[in-house]
């Protein structure tokens, strides 16, 4: 159905099947290739190869999707055919205007049509280098996340706690409960252990993370939707994602709870998992759903030989390239300076807009990383000619294996991960690549010496 509101067009299509609707299974009888039952021959039914019929059914497949993709294109012309179209100017003093469509390659997503009356095009800076966020209402609830077994950040946690009892003496403090152990006797009293996975429904309005970027990531596993904003202080080997300080968390924890501090936008990935099922047909397996901060791996696992996959974009499933090779990385413009940078991608500013897509060890020389948009949809899938079957996992986590025929659509999430600043996104970015990866480290040439002639 095609629904309009003001300048929006929305095009949302469901797809019930008959079965699903009644509540009931239906006969399992041998059919044809047009999908009817099929005719008993002799009183008994003609012998059936399972593995033909596996392929007139994914050819069923791809054609049913084909139309549903051809209905909406020409529902999409005919929204624009119905638009009035105005008389051009006889004198050819004005430029003809125009609508543009803007789609995105994710089914679903709503479709918006825009009015250029002058014939140009005109649209600001898509991303905002500028992101600052001030409270409405006075936080109340603060979550502290800290690396385990860590004596150092176990007293900052205290600490901080102790602080923001004084500066809010109704400010509650959530911990986990495993960090119970860690703290001993040295509970604050405005401390209330949580268990991690119900973290999630808690009313909590700032998280502190007191370790690494490994503690940050973990933060982020544990809100899949909406996270509240990030202050995370610098405790690890590496800090890429920790611009803070402890010297000075006063100072920081005072800022962020009374003025409006500038933050970063950090983008996620959003993972779903579909399998083949025995009769061949792939069903989606809705509890299969995972979000990640740096990338998605699909890799050859355990086994020695390169692994297969096909690779497609857009809700239209077209067939982009066939990846040979270790594996292949989709990665946030974050995860950029993760295990992206060490298979060769290149280093993405957080702002932009996109997901590197970056092979591992491919056996193809031409086969180079590649920046693609943010509204791609990307889809990889285990052949059945491959030799073997391939593992995916989320941020070096819940390694799954992907057996023939198993899918793995990767699309960006619509919750991102906002984390305070310390001098602003661009300055901290690049304070980050310059003290943790040296980049561009190297002596100055040296200016040619002067001499002079008599």
């Amino acid at each position: 159905p095609l629904q309009k509101k003001g300048s929006l067009v929305s095009i949302t299509t469901r797809r019930y099947s008959a079965t699903r609707l009644s509540g009931m299974r239906t006969p399992s009888f041998p059919k044809d290739e047009n999908g009817k039952p099929r005719q008993r021959r002799f009183g008994t039914f003609t012998e059936v190869d399972p593995k033909e019929e596996a392929k007139k059914a994914a050819k069923r497949r791809e054609e049913e999707e084909d139309d549903e993709v051809a209905q909406l294109d020409k529902i999409h012309s005919e929204s624009l055919k119905d638009l009035p179209i105005s008389v051009r100017d006889k004198n050819n003093t004005e430029r003809s205007g125009f609508r543009l469509l803007l789609e995105s390659d994710v089914e679903g997503q709503e479709s918006e049509i825009r009015t250029v009356k002058d014939g140009v095009i005109h649209i600001p800076h898509l991303t905002k280098m500028q992101v600052k966020l001030k409270w409405c209402v006075n936080p109340g609830v603060c979550l502290i996340i800290k690396r385990l077994n860590d004596e150092h950040a176990t007293k900052m946690m205290i600490e901080m706690a102790k602080y923001l009892k004084n500066v809010n003496s109704g400010m509650t403090v959530l911990i986990e409960s495993p960090v119970v152990t860690d703290l001993g006797n040295n509970i604050v009293d405005n401390m209330t252990p949580k268990d991690s996975a119900k973290l999630k429904d808690e009313a909590i309005d700032f998280i502190i993370c007191l370790g690494g970027d490994g503690t940050l990531i973990w933060a982020c596993s544990l809100f899949p939707e909406g996270i509240p904003p990030i202050v995370s202080f610098k405790m690890g080997s590496l800090g890429f994602l920790s611009p803070f300080s402890l010297e000075t968390f006063e100072k920081t924890l005072d800022d962020v709870l009374t003025t409006d501090m500038e933050t970063t936008i950090r983008s996620r990935l959003e993972i779903r998992i579909e399998r083949k099922n025995e009769k061949g047909s792939v069903e989606e397996y809705s509890t299969e759903v995972f979000t990640c901060l740096n990338e998605v791996v699909v890799d050859r696992g355990p086994y020695q030989s390169m692994v297969q996959l096909n690779l497609y974009s857009g809700a239209k499933k077209e067939m982009i390239t066939v990846v040979q090779g270790d594996g292949i990385i989709v990665a946030t413009p974050t995860g950029s300076t993760a295990y992206s940078l060490a298979a060769g991608g290149s280093i993405i500013h957080p702002a932009t807009p996109g997901m590197v897509v970056t092979p591992i060890a491919p056996h193809s020389l031409s086969f180079r990383p590649i920046v693609v948009a943010d509204s791609t949809f990307l889809m990889l899938e285990v052949p059945d000619r491959a030799r073997n079957s391939a593992f995916v996992s989320f941020d070096g986590q819940h390694q799954k294996e992907l057996k023939h025929g198993d899918r793995v659509r990767i699309m960006v999430s619509e919750y991102p991960v906002s984390a305070y600043c310390e001098q602003g996104e661009t300055a901290d970015w690049f304070n980050s690549i310059k003290a943790s990866f040296l980049w561009n480290e190297r002596t100055l040439q040296r200016a040619h010496s002067m001499t002079t002639t008599g």
